[in-house]
């Protein structure tokens, strides 16, 4: 039997199916939903687009307490991604889950190397960017001050601490002049 007989006993192939949400072309994943319309549809019970607010982006989070910068609907980013997850910008993983700090099963103590340092200042306290750099910009790094007595450098000479206390929230250029004027002194 040649290609072509073979070709034409084959059944017809289903014909490629689309979301059905309207103006989108990406093929069904289940439910007659794309895969990113199902998973929105999973995640929040509707497939239409979460309208972010961003009016109040710059002022302080709205929980009480908290200094960081808003970064959506008010909240700073930990307290947004905790509110979207969990419902409560105040709430927390269910008990029995993941384990941080020195609760953990990885902790190493203070045998930490330069960007495990900077990590735990960034588990601890948030992203730089959700806090203000002295000078009053936003700030984009967690700067070493420098005032560790037990402080380490790692194999590039950079020097750091592995207490977090020892940072600071600074813009990239306040902390590239903080780090050449403590060089060259």
């Amino acid at each position: 039997m040649s290609t072509i007989e073979q070709a034409e006993r084959r059944p017809a192939m289903k014909a490629t199916r689309v979301c059905s949400v309207d103006l989108c072309t990406g093929p069904v994943k289940a439910r007659a939903l794309c895969q990113s319309h199902y998973r929105r549809w999973q995640r929040g019970g509707t497939v239409e687009t979460p309208i972010l607010d961003r009016s109040h982006v710059g002022s302080p989070c709205r929980v009480v307490g908290c200094e960081r910068l808003n970064f959506g609907n008010g909240l700073c980013g930990p307290h947004y991604k905790r509110n979207r997850k969990y419902g409560d910008p105040l709430g927390s993983r269910p008990a029995g889950n993941r384990r941080l700090g020195a609760e953990r099963h990885t902790w190493q103590g203070d045998a930490v190397g330069y960007s495990a340092a900077h990590s735990r200042v960034k588990a601890l306290r948030g992203p730089a960017w959700s806090h203000r750099c002295a000078c009053g910009s936003h700030a984009e790094d967690w700067a070493y001050d420098h005032r560790d007595p037990a402080a380490r450098e790692d194999s590039k000479g950079r020097p750091y601490s592995p207490n977090p206390d020892h940072y600071f929230p600074a813009c990239r250029g306040c902390h590239k002049r903080y780090d050449v004027g403590r060089h060259h002194a």
